[in-house]
């Protein structure tokens, strides 16, 4: 029985640990206060140059808009970030946004 609770909690991290990014993002368009950033995310690997930084624009946060956008490592030179760089990858929700797996730096 043991062994069956211990396989059920694996097949449910990437669950929870989607549910947790989740909670923080809905937190962070509540207050509308900063522009979030990302860790790679190994799903768009193929279209992320090594300098780029995955985030959504303060701008973004404010009009109630799930996309991700890239800035490079050097241009970064202010924060809450307030440019809109290139478009990545854009999302209807924040639900869907969370289950493909970003994860907040």
């Amino acid at each position: 029985m043991l062994e069956i609770l211990v396989l059920g909690d694996l097949r449910n991290t990437k669950y929870f640990h989607n549910m947790n990014q989740l909670k923080a993002l809905q937190e962070i368009y509540r207050t509308a206060n900063i522009s979030p950033v990302f860790r790679p995310n190994p799903l768009f690997a193929s279209r992320l140059a090594e300098d780029e930084i995955p985030y959504i624009s303060l701008g973004d946060v404010l009009e109630n808009r799930y996309i991700i956008r890239l800035i490079k490592e050097g241009d970064m030179t202010g924060y809450p970030i307030l440019t809109n760089g290139p478009m990545l990858v854009k999302y209807d929700t924040l639900e869907h946004l969370a289950g493909d797996g970003w994860q907040l730096d």
